[in-house]
């Protein structure tokens, strides 16, 4: 997950650098074309490379029981329209 924050975070830079370099130049100039084409295709390779996200399942189990312990779904009102 680091990994692909990191990768978001470079992309923000990139961004930014792509913004400023048109502000200081007036100007969409080839240069800020070329970044921008470098940038979009580092979009791609974090969006088609989501993190895998592996899930415990049984730690999951385990706080659902801890919360419906303290808060057991038959306390909570539930207006008859919503049943």
């Amino acid at each position: 997950m680091e990994q692909c924050l990191a990768g978001y975070r470079a992309l923000e830079y990139d961004v930014e650098q792509i913004v400023n370099r048109i502000k200081t130049e007036r100007a969409y100039t080839k240069p800020a074309q070329k970044m921008l084409d470098d940038a979009q295709k580092k979009k791609k390779i974090l969006v088609c490379n989501p993190p895998e996200i592996k899930q415990d399942k049984a730690l999951i189990e385990k706080f659902v029981i801890e919360i419906n312990k303290e808060l057991p779904p038959n306390s909570f009102y539930i207006p008859e329209d919503y049943k």
